[in-house]
C-alpha cells in the first residue's frame, strides 16, 4: 500500500494554489452562524470570529460544504449534537 500523510499546511497551501485559478481566495477569521436550504439555494449568515458585534453577511449560494471540525455548526446541525 502506498500513502502518504500532508500536514495540514501542506494541503492548505495546495488547496489555496488550485482556487487561486479560479480567482477565488481563502478568508481566514470568519465563521458560519447559521444557514437555511431551499430547494434553490443555500443562505449562509457568516461573521467574524473574534468579534461578535460586526455585522453579519448573508451569502447566497448553490453550494455550502462543511468542514468545520466536530463541533462547528455545520456538523451540529448535521449529527443534533450526537458526536463521538
Amino acid at each position: 500500500m502506498n500513502f502518504a500523510i500532508l500536514g495540514q499546511d501542506i494541503s492548505e497551501r495546495h488547496l489555496r494554489k488550485h482556487l487561486a485559478k479560479y480567482s477565488c481566495s481563502v478568508e481566514l477569521g470568519i465563521e458560519l452562524r447559521s444557514f437555511q436550504q431551499y430547494s434553490t439555494h443555500v443562505e449562509a449568515r457568516i461573521g467574524k470570529t473574534f468579534d461578535p458585534d460586526y455585522p453579519e453577511e448573508v451569502m447566497k449560494v448553490n453550494w455550502l460544504i462543511g468542514a468545520d471540525g466536530a463541533r462547528g455548526n455545520w456538523t451540529a446541525h448535521h449529527t443534533e449534537g450526537d458526536v463521538g
